[in-house]
């Protein structure tokens, strides 16, 4: 319960602030996957600084421990955790219920095996998905799309 109170005065705080500082906040909801089995779906809210470099806080609304970062660099280059994550060749997807542009994919600018990746991310919707090949695969959509998580899914595994 404790926890709760902290994270509702966390979330009234940021939200405040966003006001002034420019930064906007919304909710998306994660469907988390384990290969192509879906494990669960989870609530974030997700803040964007608009700042030159554009920061993506994702945190979740159950445990505010459980945080995805993503950077959007002035080199359009992307940075999650340690990694960076560089535009693909690929052509993006296109998905017209979430966004008027595409998205794009990243792909690790140092290739590893068991690295993250792809990652599906455009500077107005944020992050769609992230690819993990020996960890969780994670899909944020809103609620009014989230019948298209299957589709989105295939897309990134391919």
């Amino acid at each position: 319960m404790k926890r709760l109170i902290i994270f509702i005065l966390v979330i009234v705080f940021f939200s405040n602030c966003s006001n002034r500082s420019g930064n906007r906040t919304f909710e998306r909801t994660a469907v988390i996957y384990n290969g192509f089995e879906e494990i669960r779906e989870e609530k974030f809210t997700a803040i964007v600084s608009n700042k030159e470099n554009r920061a993506y806080k994702y945190v979740s609304q159950i445990d505010s421990t459980k945080i995805v970062n993503i950077k959007f660099g002035e080199d359009s280059q992307l940075y999650f955790g340690p990694d960076e994550l560089i535009l693909s060749d690929r052509t993006g997807l296109k998905a017209e219920n979430l966004s008027d542009d595409l998205f794009n994919y990243y792909d690790l600018k140092v290739t590893v095996t068991d690295g993250t990746g792809p990652i599906l991310f455009n500077e107005d919707y944020g992050l769609l998905a992230i690819n993990n090949v020996f960890g969780p695969t994670i899909i944020f959509l809103n609620d009014k799309t989230l019948e298209m998580k299957n589709q989105i899914l295939d897309s990134i595994s391919k």
